[in-house]
C-alpha cells in the first residue's frame, strides 16, 4: 500500500492535493491550513496511519488537517488587513528550509502579487559552509524573482550582499540592523496583495517582527 500526493496546490488558503497511489482512498482531496509542500508528507502519514487504524475517510481527513495545523511561527498565516498575507516562519531556519519557504512564497505570488521576504541569519551545521549558505540563499532570492528582500541583522549580510550580485533583478534588497528598523520600513510599505515571508532562526529572534507585521503585535 502507498500513499502519494497529487495535484498539489499552494494557495493563501494553504495546502491542497488529492491522494494517489496504491490505497483505498486513492481520489480523496485533502486541505490543509498551512502554505507549503513541507505539509503534505505528515498529512499522508497521517491518512496512511488512520487507515491502518481502521477510521473511515471523513475521520481521517479531519485528522490529517489537524496535523498540519503546526505551531506559533510555523508558516503561520496572519492577516494584517485582507489583502495582506503575512506567513510568519520564524521558529527556526536552515538553508533547506528557508529555500523551501521561499519557493513557497513564490509560488504564493504567481498571481502578480508582490512578495516580500524578511530574512534573518539561518543556522548552518558547519560554520566553515556559513557564508556560503547565506550567499546561496541571497542568489536564490533573486532567481525566484522575489519583489523585495530586507534582510536584518549582520548575521545575515551575505545573503543581502549575495543578491546585489547575482545579476539582473527587478527586485529590491535592503539591509537593516534591528527588527525595529525593519518594521519601521515595511510597517508603511506594505499595501493590498502583499505576500510577505518572515523566516529566521530562533535565535535572531523574527519572530515578533512577525507578530507585528501580522498584526498580531507582540512586542
Amino acid at each position: 500500500m502507498t500513499f502519494d500526493a497529487a495535484n498539489v496546490r499552494i494557495t493563501r488558503a494553504g495546502t491542497s492535493f488529492t491522494v494517489s497511489g496504491d490505497n483505498p482512498w486513492t481520489g480523496a482531496i485533502v486541505t490543509l491550513q498551512r502554505a507549503g509542500e513541507r505539509y503534505v508528507e505528515p498529512a499522508l502519514a497521517s491518512l496512511e496511519a488512520s487507515l491502518e487504524e481502521g477510521l473511515p475517510l471523513e475521520l481521517a481527513l479531519t485528522a490529517a488537517t489537524s496535523s498540519s495545523r503546526g505551531e506559533r511561527w510555523d508558516m503561520q498565516a496572519l492577516y494584517p488587513s485582507p489583502g495582506i498575507l503575512v506567513l510568519n516562519d520564524a521558529s527556526e531556519a536552515t538553508p533547506s528550509t528557508t529555500i523551501a519557504a521561499l519557493k513557497t512564497l513564490a509560488e504564493l505570488a504567481l498571481d502578480g502579487s508582490r512578495s516580500i521576504a524578511v530574512l534573518g541569519e539561518v543556522d548552518v551545521d558547519d560554520p566553515t559552509e556559513w557564508r556560503e549558505e547565506h550567499d546561496r540563499i541571497g542568489r536564490i532570492v533573486v532567481r525566484l524573482n522575489i519583489s523585495k528582500l530586507v534582510v536584518v541583522g549582520d548575521g545575515a549580510r551575505h545573503i543581502h550582499n549575495a543578491a546585489g550580485l547575482e545579476g539582473s533583478w527587478d527586485g529590491e534588497s535592503v539591509l537593516v540592523g534591528t527588527a525595529e528598523e525593519a518594521y519601521d520600513l515595511l510597517g508603511v510599505d506594505l499595501r493590498d496583495g502583499d505576500v510577505v515571508l518572515v523566516k529566521s532562526s530562533a535565535s535572531a529572534g523574527l519572530g515578533s517582527l512577525g507578530d507585528r507585521l501580522g498584526g498580531a503585535d507582540s512586542w
